[in-house]
């Protein structure tokens, strides 16, 4: 395959969750937006029409947060790996501020209004509120009064550089006040609810009307008008609602609140409410500073609203944000994308255009665990926290079959399909605490299989293309090591799960790993990535003793899966695909070639090589589809 190919994005599939927006200072002359996602940060200089991934100095994708400072340009993210970054460009390029590494996960960033000045950040983590007073140079604990330390989120007063005053939401249901810039916190939630506190804001006029709001996690929406000393819930219209957003406009005179039941607005400081139209699911909201409004969404990416307008309009064709998208490829052209919230997608026209597929009986969001196909793509099996479901065909009006999970089983963390030389109709099913379960009979029946490992996490299992009787699989386990990170082991079964053997065991600093088994019936091998690291299992010609290799890519790279073409005994061509582009090989890994031009800054988390029928394809981290010009 030629590396000098041009990949080409030929669609796309738009939208995702999106867990915070940050709307620079000057906003009103740059139009410049982030947008935090599990599938990386994106950035909007158009006011949000129009996005781009920013990752330039950020290795983890999920970004938890994010937030601008008052400064022009500065602006700070943290991630799900408990990592914290700063950017002094509006975000195009980041640097970490290693002063935080182990601390914790931080679920709010709040930063003083006179941050130019006095240089104050704070932190919401489940340890309680950080404080730095030199920019993120020096952090301190900040926790004496805290009677709940896992704070959801934090505010401070506009006229924080006089008054020293900021409040903190718990997840216990405690609502926290200090007076003296965290050095103590004493609670002021006298007449909240006794549940989660999951947003707040405070009024722009606060020195004048002490008037601050909160959102609690089932319960509507509550307003105090004495500085968070007392409370009372805003109005009927929301009781029994769990707010996700809160946000108010600049003059104070429009609160806006993101439900599970749509977006409500007041413009009577929280009296009565009336939902705008649609049924968003925000769980960020920001004023920009003509009135409108822009909403980060649970699954549909991000929207706004015109000023005095009830109608939200979609602002997020380029933002791709599906974790991490589960990609599968079966049949002629037929692309099946799925995210672990649940929702899942499919494509005749290699990603051109795309056809919502919603098996899903339950009301509340699924965790969708993974998915499998037969060789011609016409028989879909998906499993979730809930169910397991199985269709025939193509399309949205497809008849799902719902089947019961395993007796005993936990969620479902991975869906095995047979390849193309073994009995489609056998799945292999494993949970979250390691037990792995067989079916016949596409899922309608299940059977426990004894394995060796107890309460290890399963990586992966998989299931030999070289056994057309399907009684051969492996699985590869991590466990804990406080010496040497994880214990990873390699394990086989001849028999259908009877019985199991070790074949090999090493050490790993991530429980985390790809694993492909190439259609070798000689070497056999298993090709298991972790990190940068390309390991290969193998049974020796001269005495059938099985022995391991390994090679090495740039330190930088993480391998995200394995791929073979469909001619691996001839041209021994495999290619790795990592968060920089796709990488191949033909010499067993002694010499790397990226493969096709355009990808080498992008997480690519699928890929099936050419044909002679199709070009090759790729998906990147969130749902966008590449293919390489032929």
């Amino acid at each position: 395959m030629s590396s000098s190919k041009i990949w080409q994005r030929v669609g796309a599939w738009s939208g995702g969750t999106v867990a915070a927006l940050a709307l620079s200072p000057t906003f009103a002359q740059d139009g410049l937006i982030l947008a935090a996602t599990a599938a990386g940060l994106y950035r909007a200089t158009d006011g949000g029409r129009h996005w781009q991934r920013c990752q330039n100095g950020l290795p983890d994708p999920r970004i938890t947060t994010v937030v601008f400072a008052p400064i022009q340009s500065i602006a700070f993210a943290a991630t799900a790996d408990g990592r914290l970054f700063q950017a002094q460009d509006g975000g195009v390029t980041w640097q970490e501020i290693t002063t935080w590494a182990g601390l914790g996960v931080i679920s709010a960033i709040t930063l003083s209004p006179n941050f130019a000045q006095d240089q104050t950040i704070f932190l919401a983590t489940s340890e309680g509120v950080f404080r730095s007073q030199d920019g993120g140079r020096t952090w301190e604990s900040s926790t004496f009064g805290l009677l709940d330390l896992e704070i959801l989120c934090l505010v401070c007063a506009p006229n924080f550089a006089e008054s020293e005053l900021l409040w903190a939401g718990s997840a216990l249901g405690g609502l926290y006040r200090s007076r003296n810039r965290a050095h103590s916190w004493r609670d002021a939630g006298q007449g909240l609810p006794d549940m989660a506190i999951q947003c707040m804001v405070v009024s722009p006029q606060f020195a004048q009307d002490q008037t601050l709001y909160v959102g609690s996690e089932s319960d509507g929406v509550y307003r105090s008008t004495d500085g968070g000393a007392t409370w009372q819930a805003c109005s009927a219209e929301l009781a029994g609602q769990s707010i996700h957003a809160l946000a108010i406009s600049a003059d104070g005179k429009h609160l806006l609140a993101g439900t599970g039941a749509g977006v409500y607005c007041s413009v009577d400081g929280g009296h009565t409410w009336r939902v705008t139209s649609g049924s968003l699911l925000a769980l960020a909201l920001a004023f920009a500073p003509d009135g409108s409004v822009l909403a980060g969404t649970y699954q549909e990416g991000i929207f706004r609203l015109p000023v005095d307008g009830d109608q939200w309009v979609a602002a997020s064709a380029d933002l791709t944000a599906h974790v991490p998208p589960l990609a599968l490829r079966a049949g002629a052209n037929r692309l099946y994308l799925l995210d672990v919230e649940g929702a899942l997608v499919a494509s005749t026209d290699d990603g051109r255009t795309w056809q919502s597929l919603n098996p899903f009986v339950a009301q509340e969001p699924v965790f969708a665990a993974t998915l499998a196909a037969d060789t011609a793509g016409t028989r879909l099996c998906v499993a979730t926290a809930q169910a397991f479901y199985v269709a025939p065909g193509l399309g949205a009006d497809a008849i799902w079959q719902q089947y019961a999970l395993p007796d005993g089983a936990t969620t479902p963390v991975l869906l095995v399909g047979s390849p193309g030389t073994v009995p489609e109709s056998l799945l292999l099913l494993a949970d979250e605490t390691g037990n792995v379960y067989h079916s016949a009979d596409q899922g309608a029946h299940w059977q426990a299989l004894a394995v060796p490992w107890s309460q290890h996490q399963l990586l992966s299992l998989l299931i030999s293309p070289l056994d057309r009787t399907g009684q051969t699989f492996y699985g590869l386990t991590a466990q804990p090591d406080t010496a040497q990170g994880y214990l990873m082991q390699l394990w086989q079964t001849l028999n259908h799960g009877h019985d199991w053997q070790l074949l090999v065991d090493f050490y790993a600093d991530t429980p985390a790993a790809a694993m492909l088994l190439p259609p070798d019936p000689v070497e056999q091998p298993i090709l298991v990535g972790v990190r940068n690291r390309l390991i290969k299992i193998y049974q020796q010609a001269t005495d059938g003793a099985w022995a391991a290799e390994q090679q090495f890519l740039d330190d930088a790279l993480r391998i995200t899966s394995i791929v073979t073409t469909d001619h691996y005994i001839e041209d021994r061509t495999l290619s790795v695909t990592t968060n920089g582009g796709i990488l191949q090989t033909t010499d067993a890994g002694a010499t790397w070639t990226p493969v096709g031009v355009g990808l080498d800054n992008r997480t690519i988390v699928a890929f099936w090589p050419g044909t002679a029928e199709q070009a090759a394809c790729a998906v990147e981290l969130g749902g966008a589809l590449w293919q390489l010009a032929t």
